[in-house]
């Protein structure tokens, strides 16, 4: 693998919510694993100056880390988002730099509450999620002529024993794959918290929405119609870019309390 040549595409990838199945938030009963898949030309060329020309507009600087939930919540560098004027005006500006700029999502998403009780011992969400979206990247880089090119998934580091677990059930993954890991190969990286990487801030911002849709699709979710076109193969994502665990049948209702606005 240390042979060889870089490839022309770089992954971004960021969760929401949590794996655990012991104690599902009734709140956010969901898990969801997003990879952003760029263009390394795109995202030299277009992605970073949309993305530092919006951070400029609103801080006047681009040391400011993009943070769903501190966004959210209105903390730190986001507390000025309380005056609802200005919010409106700078969740227009963010929906328009990520709707600007070119990449790809791959994702699943998993309803936990579909999962507790006995089938709640069977799975892994992080690792069955891992798993589908691995899958997804060997045939992106199949479709896009990335033979033999190395292709770097970067992730945000949690932890020494998390990072550790994460990276032993992506090395038994790609092992399962050994003849597509040869032909595409993978390697992980961790990246430190305080990274201000454009790339784990689009993918960030980009999870919270899809777990949203996930539990109320019928919920107000202005954040998933821009990130929705994203996803791979769209509009035939489904299955795709994007795959819900449990199959969720089109009769059944996707219904939750409310949940704070993004």
């Amino acid at each position: 693998m240390s042979n060889c040549n870089h490839g022309d595409y770089i992954i971004y990838a960021d969760e929401s919510g949590d794996h655990s199945m012991d104690d599902v938030n009734k709140l956010y009963p969901a898990f969801v694993l997003a990879f952003c898949v760029f263009s390394k030309k795109a995202y030299l060329d277009e992605v970073i100056k949309y993305m530092k020309s919006f951070k400029f507009t609103f801080w006047g600087h681009d040391l400011t880390v993009l943070q769903s939930a501190k966004l959210r919540k209105r903390l730190d560098d986001f507390q000025f988002l309380h005056d609802q004027s200005i919010r409106a005006h700078f969740i227009n500006e963010l929906n328009s730099a990520i709707d600007r700029s070119p990449f790809e999502i791959i994702a699943m998403a998993i309803d936990k509450r579909r999962l507790q009780g006995q089938a709640s011992q069977l799975y892994n969400p992080y690792e069955l999620s891992l798993e589908y979206c691995i899958e997804e990247i060997y045939h992106f880089l199949s479709n896009n002529n990335q033979h033999h090119k190395l292709t770097h998934v970067i992730i945000e580091s949690r932890g020494k024993k998390e990072d550790d677990q994460l990276q032993v059930a992506f090395q038994r993954i790609i092992e399962t794959n050994d003849d597509l890991q040869d032909t595409y190969p993978l390697r992980l990286c961790f990246a430190d918290k305080k990274t201000n990487s454009i790339g784990l801030q689009i993918a960030d911002l980009a999870a919270y929405p899809i777990g949203r849709f996930l539990i109320n699709s019928e919920q107000a979710n202005p954040a998933f119609k821009i990130i929705e076109k994203k996803f791979r193969l769209y509009p035939e994502h489904y299955g795709n870019g994007f795959k819900v665990f449990p199959y969720l049948k089109s009769s059944e209702k996707r219904k939750t309390p409310e949940l704070s606005e993004v």
